[in-house]
């Protein structure tokens, strides 16, 4: 999995080149990551000495070249971004993508639902979880065809909580309080009769943390 991390990296985050140092510390946090997700990199020795097996096997794919005067001894690596050489990028990024799926579709639907605005999640804007698990589920339809999401046996809606679970543990969002909100239905009778709660539903709110500003 070492050299799907490395692609997928390079496929990303530094599409424009990366020296050798930095490439290393991010694939060291993402191999923990995707560790942390019951995903292991089976590759035994240092992250350095990952990186380069990695980038030996990628020789096609890459560039290599050394690094400004002010990164002396560093070497600078750059992906090949054109056919077919990108094909081969992708398709050695693909089982790094699929580790961080659902939750990178749930990071898209907080994106869309605050209107794509960086300050919004500076000043802790807080969503509701049915919101948000409505928004992501219909960005999995729209995206159907291209992943599967949900394992055989498994229900989306289910999948999608899980994510929010861990994107919860691991601090991204702040769990407020249990909160029991109208649907447009009971907003519309609500004038009529206060009395009738048929169409309410509990619902939690979620605080977008700042560490969720990366994504925008």
């Amino acid at each position: 999995m070492s050299t799907s991390i490395v692609a997928f990296l390079l496929l990303t985050k530094f599409r424009s080149g990366v020296a050798l140092s930095e490439l290393v510390t991010e694939y060291q946090w993402m191999a923990c990551e995707a560790g942390n997700r019951g995903r292991r990199c089976e590759y035994c020795g240092s992250p350095e000495s990952a990186v380069k097996h990695a980038l030996f096997y990628m020789t096609e794919l890459v560039t290599t070249s050394p690094s400004p005067s002010g990164q002396q001894g560093q070497t600078r690596i750059e992906p090949i971004l054109k056919l077919p050489t990108v094909i081969g990028l992708t398709h050695l990024s693909n089982q790094s993508m699929h580790v961080f799926l659902v939750e990178s579709v749930i990071a898209c639907s907080v994106n869309s639902i605050l209107g794509g605005l960086p300050e919004a999640v500076a000043n802790g804007t807080v969503i509701y979880q049915e919101e948000l698990k409505e928004t992501a589920t219909q960005l999995c339809i729209t995206l159907a065809r291209e992943f599967i999401f949900a394992p055989p046996c498994q229900v989306l809606d289910t999948v999608i909580q899980e994510a929010i679970d861990v994107m919860s543990n691991m601090g991204v969002f702040k769990r407020i309080e249990m909160m029991t909100v109208l649907t447009n239905k009971q907003r519309s009778l609500s004038l009529l009769d206060e009395d009738d709660d048929e169409d309410q539903y509990n619902d939690i709110e979620l605080e977008v943390c700042k560490l969720l500003k990366a994504l925008f």
